[in-house]
């Protein structure tokens, strides 16, 4: 946050001194980047004008709107403050009371003002564009902080780069460039390119032609005087006591009035008129530089100028171009150095005036070698490196040895001639009368013979008026036929220049009319192309609503395949673990099955070829034990029948339907109950199978539609010869057709993996079926 310091209650004739300082500023910093303080009559709406392009020499700028105007934060001074400022003087006293000492009203305000924003941590920097001791007062006492003093530079538009001044000490007076030491200067830029003179004129020279125009030669006047502004602020407070009149008087005593030019300042109140020195007429300060041999002047900013044509001058006040005065004492490298840090580090291009980010450059610590590379940089731009020679110093009438310049006795000698004037009047007056009596006698005799003249020349005049005007028409009619000859030249040369203009103007408007006829015909494509688009346009938006409802559709359909398909998933490990129970209790009772046949073989073989015979007691006990064996196995028969029964049921894919009890006669199943699981089995898993197959189908068909949709789209969109890239919307539903197909076609791939895993599982089936049934028939037997 910065906060602009606005010089107040301070006027020169047109009113608050700084406003269109204001004005800049508003036009380069944002409201939340600076706080302005001045008096009332800087914040007056009806003086500002909103929105208009402002030009102050090179310097151009926006005014604000009247909104933005507003939205900057003011802080304006009472206007008490006038009336201590004041005690009884004028509005140049004001002015000279805030420049040279601090006002403790002013003071006040100002810490009061400054308080908060002092108080918020945010101030970087104060702005103001003059020395004013108050604020430094004011400053110090609340902890100190920065001020910036800006002013323009003392090279300037239309000759020069514009520049602007940057002091943290002080501006026109006070100066940091007024204290520099050269050596110590120099040792500041060690390793810094530097230019030479005329590298830096070929930099800060805006006007080259200006410059190419003029002719540098010998000085015609020994010394020149830069008079300036009698009120402004370096007049007032730092011309360390010289005046306008002391200054042509210390030339005039030196060098002679004859041999002193003197220069008016543009915006001067008042103009030389001359008497103490030669009023100058030159066009601009460069002409009035060539034209002297040193010039004198209070502070002007023409001593800057004087120093960069390496022009010799006399600094009488105080000014910041004094550090540039006695560099012929000093080596040329050290002197080289200081018109460096001078032209490039002190004077600040233009473009950075009220640039936030170059003042907290600034503030942050930048070095003088830092700002000569940089200032130099924005000068330089794009531009051709130039070199411009300077001027010649030797002027042809030197200064007086001692003492004071003896003028002639000039009103002595205007009297003395002023009687030698009177005597050639009263000579004039007597020649006058012996004149006119002379002209009377002659004017008498004139009379006489003009008569006696006037009727012969009636006579003469009459005699040669015929002849005069044949001569005269003769002469008449031949210019009128050279003249009619040379129009007739022109108009036939006009005539075949017209012929050939008129042959161009044909083929030309042939060409048109063929272009025009093109243009026709392009007009009616671009027309029915028109129409084809637009017709294309509703057969898309009918696609894309079928394409919509067929793609919710698939949505639907791929969500059902989705449970169908892990609900099986889920129905399969479930049976995977029952059928491997089973197969497990099927080994077994096949296991015990066996013991039992064997050991009915060896009852058998026990009661037929064993020696000694049993008893009938025995046999009996045998018998009775072979039958419940043969129940035995009957009983495990049946159970195997229905083992495989729940077999065939657990490995079923429509799970909700039982199978049917198997058939049995006595104690054994018959053939036809064996094969009936295997059937139902068969049956089951075809059914599977055939829902399956049923699913492909459907998946196969929605592929087909996609297929068929993004086929219409494509070629519907090639009929209105439009690109799918013009059609975001198109390209978008285009993609997403894409998506679901590739969605689909996954699907599709994952169902025929599915299908052909069942196949295998019914295969396996019916090989386990058929080998328990193999196995209960053979034990049967």
């Amino acid at each position: 946050m910065f906060a602009s310091f606005l010089l107040p209650f301070a006027e020169r004739g047109a009113g608050p001194i700084h406003h269109w300082v204001m004005l800049a500023q508003m036009a380069r910093f944002g409201p939340d980047e600076i706080v302005f303080i001045a008096d009332g009559a800087y914040f007056a709406e009806e003086a500002i004008p909103f929105g208009q392009v402002l030009k102050l020499g090179g310097l151009r700028f926006t005014c604000p709107s009247r909104d933005q105007f507003r939205s900057f934060r003011k802080i304006a001074l009472d206007e008490s403050l006038m009336a201590d400022l004041h005690v009884g003087g004028t509005h140049l006293d004001v002015l000279d009371r805030l420049l040279v000492e601090p006002v403790p009203q002013l003071v006040s305000a100002l810490k009061e003002a400054l308080a908060e924003v002092v108080a918020s941590g945010t101030l970087e920097a104060v702005l103001t564009w003059c020395n004013c001791p108050s604020l430094r007062r004011a400053m110090d006492e609340l902890g100190g902080g920065p001020i910036v003093h800006n002013e323009l530079g003392a090279l300037r538009s239309p000759l020069y780069r514009d520049t602007f001044y940057f002091d943290l000490q002080g501006v026109n007076g006070v100066t940091t460039a007024a204290s520099w030491q050269p050596r110590d200067i120099a040792a500041e830029l060690v390793g810094t390119e530097l230019r030479t003179d005329d590298e830096l004129r070929g930099l800060l020279v805006a006007d080259v032609q200006r410059v190419d125009g003029l002719q540098p030669g010998a000085p015609t006047y020994a010394a020149g005087v830069a008079l300036q502004v009698e009120d402004d602020s370096n007049m007032i407070a730092f011309a360390r006591g010289w005046t306008s009149i002391s200054v042509l008087y210390e030339a005039m005593g030196r060098f002679g009035p004859e041999s002193t030019l003197v220069r008016s300042h543009p915006g001067a109140r008042f103009k030389y008129q001359g008497g103490l020195g030669v009023a100058d007429v030159s066009p601009d300060s460069l002409d009035f530089l060539n034209s002297i041999g040193i010039l004198i002047s209070i502070n002007s900013s023409l001593l800057a100028e004087a120093a960069l044509w390496s022009k010799p001058f006399e600094a009488k006040g105080d000014t910041p171009a004094l550090c540039l005065a006695a560099l012929d004492a000093e080596d040329e490298d050290v002197a080289k150095a200081v018109r460096n840090a001078f032209f490039l580090g002190y004077l600040v291009p233009s473009e950075l005036l009220f640039d936030a980010e170059y003042y907290r450059w600034r503030l942050a610590g930048a070095t003088l070698a830092q700002c000569v590379v940089r200032h130099a940089a924005v000068h330089a731009g794009d531009a051709r490196p130039l070199t411009i020679a300077g001027f010649s110093a030797e002027p042809t009438v030197p200064q007086a040895a001692s003492g004071l310049v003896r003028l002639l006795p000039l009103w002595t000698s205007t009297l003395a001639i002023e009687g030698q004037l009177e005597g050639a009047r009263a000579a004039l007056a007597a020649v006058e009368v012996s004149r006119q009596d002379d002209a009377e006698r002659s004017r008498v005799e004139i009379e006489t013979l003009t008569a006696s003249a006037q009727h012969w020349q009636s006579e003469a005049e009459e005699n040669w008026r015929a002849v005069e005007w044949f001569k005269g028409h003769v002469t008449e009619l031949q210019g009128a036929l050279a003249k009619g000859a040379d129009e007739q030249a022109v108009v036939e040369r006009d005539l075949a220049e017209a012929r050939i203009q008129a042959a161009t103007l044909e083929t030309r408007v042939r060409n048109e009319e063929k272009q025009a006829g093109e243009l026709r015909q392009r007009l009616g494509e671009l027309q029915r192309r028109l129409d084809t688009a637009l017709a294309g346009r509703q057969d898309i938006e009918g696609h894309l609503a079928e394409t919509a409802a067929l793609a919710a559709s698939l949505r639907a359909r791929a969500s059902q395949a989705e449970e169908a398909l892990e609900r099986r998933q889920q129905q399969h490990a479930a049976e995977q673990s029952s059928r491997e129970e089973r197969i497990r209790e099927l080994e077994s009772e096949l296991s015990q099955f066996v013991i039992f046949s064997s050991r009915i073989a060896a009852v058998a073989g026990h009661s037929t070829g064993a020696p000694g015979q049993a008893s009938g007691s025995e046999l009996r006990l045998l018998r009775d034990e072979v039958e419940r064996h043969i129940r035995s196995t009957t009983d495990a028969a049946s159970a195997q029948a229905m083992l495989v029964e729940r077999v065939v049921a657990a490995t079923a894919v429509l799970s909700s339907s039982q199978p049917p009890e198997p058939a049995t006669n006595g104690g054994l199943a018959d053939d036809t109950a064996q094969a009936d699981p295997l059937m139902l089995v068969s049956g089951r898993v075809a059914a599977a199978l055939a829902a399956l197959e049923r699913l492909r189908v459907s998946r196969d068909q929605a592929l087909e539609e996609l297929t068929t949709a993004r086929e219409r789209l494509g070629r519907a969109l090639e009929g209105v010869g439009v690109p799918v890239s013009d059609y975001p919307v198109l390209s978008s539903q285009i993609d997403r057709l894409n998506e679901w197909v590739s969605v689909v076609q996954e699907r599709q791939a994952e169902l025929s993996t599915e299908v052909g895993l069942l196949r295998k599982r019914r295969s396996l089936l019916e090989f386990v079926v058929g080998r328990e049934i193999s196995i209960g028939r053979k034990h049967r037997g």
